[in-house]
């Protein structure tokens, strides 16, 4: 309701609104609405004239712009709708943020009745939001929530496909902008240490290593992608 209220009139037109109309985030249109009309694999054509770049470092949310490429394959005139869909996540990430958010508040044992009013004023309050008019690929905001929920989950109790998803948003969020392996790695680091310097139960001790583990493996993974495919 609350999205409703202060954005119908880009809801009901997505493919015709631009968060920004310059500045990065008129060059961040470009750069996905230029690989989704022209370019393929790996390499993006659009700027640095002759030699072109990687596309992972053009600013692009890499893994959203190839969807697009394999939906425009597919369907012909999808590239048309490329600000739509990029719009459309956009938004859309508001609401896995406020069911992870409304999971960690319950495993802290706040009520479901706060616990729901906590997780709409925290997810509107977040300064990740405020990049939705500009650096898109970080107006994400469920990422730090979701990593957040598994790593607690992993800690709560070893079970290693808890460790498995820390390990694909990681690698999921760094390729929509590789600050989030940055950002996201750091505070995962944060949660673990505090864990063992801290607590210094066996327990803990034991699976903040293996969320350590989750930020090497998710960070080698993509620095083996960003080589293989430079």
């Amino acid at each position: 309701m609350i999205l409703l209220f202060h954005a119908f009139d880009i809801i009901t037109h997505l493919n015709a609104y631009l968060f920004a109309p310059g500045g990065d985030g008129i060059k961040n249109y470009f750069t996905t609405m230029y690989y989704v009309k022209y370019d393929s694999n790996w390499h993006f054509t659009g700027m640095n004239y002759p030699y072109g770049e990687h596309s992972a470092y053009t600013d692009n949310q890499l893994w959203i712009t190839l969807l697009l490429k394999y939906l425009g394959s597919r369907y012909q005139g999808t590239e048309d709708f490329t600000v739509m869909f990029m719009n459309f996540f956009m938004l859309a990430s508001i609401f896995p943020c406020l069911y992870f958010l409304y999971k960690i508040l319950k495993y802290f044992g706040v009520t479901s009745g706060y616990a729901s009013i906590a997780a709409v004023l925290i997810t509107f309050l977040s300064p990740q939001l405020d990049r939705i008019t500009g650096h898109y690929a970080l107006s994400y905001v469920w990422v730090f929530p979701a990593l957040w929920f598994f790593t607690l989950k992993v800690t709560e109790k070893l079970r290693y496909i808890n460790a498995f998803w820390v390990v694909v948003i990681l690698v999921i969020a760094a390729g929509l902008h590789a600050y989030y392996l940055a950002i996201g790695g750091g505070f995962l680091l944060s949660l673990a240490f505090c864990n063992i310097f801290f607590f210094k139960e066996k327990h803990r001790v034991q699976t903040s290593i293996i969320v350590v583990a989750c930020v090497v493996i998710a960070y080698v993974l993509f620095q083996a992608f960003l080589y293989s495919t430079g």
